[in-house]
């Protein structure tokens, strides 16, 4: 049972969700199994700690049925587990139109239109018109739910039967305005997809015909520019095109102030394509650290780097990292403390040990920095495991009766590159260049195998590498 998707789901409710639907379904309208509802009561006394091993279905399937489970009666079990994923569907469905109206009365619309209820649907047309006027953001959802709802006046039997004078002009000015809508849409939603893809071709060393055919064919189309989501695209068009740091200020400039003006969706699109930008300029020497710190500065707080309902990990490390690096080391020990209740319970632990960590190493407290990291579990999850091994090693290096250790821990790490499979290309030889140059950092320690500039120059010839400002400290620091 602890591979189900309704275990996975009830991870993700909250005590309080839980109650509210546990009243829900007591509603004689849902003619709840009881054995459903039994084994709802079983694991909400299990919530939020739902492990593995707690969910032993043959324990589950003994308190539901008072009998053992074999191959004859477990799909009983799988009937009502799926009976319940069903029910906590419908409650999701449910609380999501209590907080977005708009979108409540655009299924209620669908719904009424599918009965022919004509009257009644025209109304919920004049419903959603005007939640969409009384909408501050203008996103290119804004303007696709526009165009529907401009396309269904348009195309709705009552006013296809009105009888009115002025029909004509009105028919002609509800056209306009759906292809106006519409344009808007198109045009956004692609200068978002081609400025994405453009970035993951600088970073794939890639290139992509259609780019250019549909931003010919968006230059070409007279659409009006005005929208601040236009500009935006447009100017970030240009920079990805061009790198400018005038024009990059700009943006960011705007990026500021559409903040309440776009949707969150949006928005997380448009900062993680500036992040990205950010990435390719510091992959060719030109990009800043100060940068990547303003935007996940102002990007983490409004929950603009999340992945579903969690801070992103890697995003929530780089940050960091980037902080150690810049010395806002009384900044980061707040930033941590803050994010800690966003990032995922099934992986806080080990992220948060190892954000710790960084942090300790960075103040050169480096048992401390050893305690916390030794901490952290590496096998489950690369994004943490890579940037533990290679912070457990140089813990030991800085730590002189550690020292003699490192050459075991870099076999296991090693071991461990070469076996994990689905690691990006990319990040398997930069790991594999850090092992590399720590073994040569440890012979030139041990036996002054190498000179300072030898160690210098392998180190700009291994690229890309892991950590290569703490290289570069480490072999400017040797002894002659």
């Amino acid at each position: 049972m602890k591979s189900t998707k309704v275990i996975s789901l009830l991870r993700y409710f909250s005590k309080k969700e839980l109650d509210k639907f546990s009243q829900l379904i007591e509603s004689p309208y849902f003619k709840v199994n009881p054995n459903t509802y039994r084994l709802f009561d079983y694991l909400y006394t299990h919530h939020p700690d739902l492990e593995d091993q707690l969910i032993d279905r043959k324990v589950v399937f003994e308190a539901l049925y008072n009998e053992p489970i074999d191959k004859s009666n477990e799909h009983k079990l799988k009937n009502r587990a799926s009976d319940l994923y069903k029910l906590l569907e419908q409650f999701l469905a449910l609380e999501y139109f209590e907080t977005h109206k708009k979108e409540k009365a655009i299924t209620t619309f669908k719904a009424l239109k599918e009965r022919k209820a004509d009257h009644l649907s025209f109304l919920q047309l004049n419903k959603i018109s005007k939640l969409l006027e009384e909408q501050n953001i203008r996103d290119r959802y804004f303007y696709y739910d526009r165009f529907r709802n401009k396309y269904e006046y348009y195309m709705h039997r009552e006013f296809i039967t009105a009888k009115n004078k002025n029909k004509e002009d009105q028919a002609d000015a509800l056209l306009r305005e759906t292809f106006k809508h519409l344009n808007h849409f198109y045009r956004i939603a692609c200068l978002n997809h081609i400025i994405e893809a453009m970035q993951r071709n600088d970073m794939r060393g890639s290139d992509f015909i259609f780019q250019k055919t549909t931003l010919n064919h968006l230059k070409a189309a007279a659409f009006d520019s005005d929208e601040l989501l236009t500009k935006m695209y447009e100017q970030l068009f240009e920079i990805v095109q061009t790198p400018d740091p005038n024009k990059y200020e700009q943006l960011k400039k705007l990026t500021i102030s559409a903040h309440e003006k776009t949707s969150q969706n949006e928005l997380t699109s448009f900062m993680w394509l500036l992040l990205n930008y950010q990435i390719i300029q510091f992959s060719k020497g030109e990009g800043k650290l100060q940068e990547f710190l303003f935007l996940y500065q102002f990007g983490i707080p409004k929950n603009l780097y999340n992945d579903g309902a969690y801070l992103h990990t890697q995003h929530f490390l780089n940050a960091v990292v980037v902080g150690c690096s810049l010395g806002e080391l009384n900044w980061l020990s707040s930033f941590i403390e803050e994010q800690e209740e966003k990032l995922d319970p099934h992986s806080k632990k080990n992220i948060m040990n190892l954000a710790w960590a960084y942090l300790h190493f960075a103040k050169k407290e480096f048992e401390d920095a050893l305690s916390k990291v030794s901490q952290v579990r590496t096998l489950n999850n690369v994004v943490y495991a890579l940037p533990s091994w290679t912070l457990l090693l140089r813990c030991y290096f800085e730590i002189s009766e550690r020292e003699p250790y490192i050459d075991e821990q870099l076999r296991y790490f090693s071991d461990f590159i070469s076996k994990r499979g689905g690691i990006a290309k990319q990040i398997v030889i930069s790991n594999k260049n850090f092992i590399k140059m720590m073994r040569k950092l440890l012979q030139t320690v041990r036996k002054n195998r190498y000179t300072k500039n030898q160690l210098l120059e392998e180190l700009d010839v291994l690229t890309p590498i892991v950590t290569k400002s703490w290289f570069t400290e480490k072999i400017t620091n040797l002894k002659a």
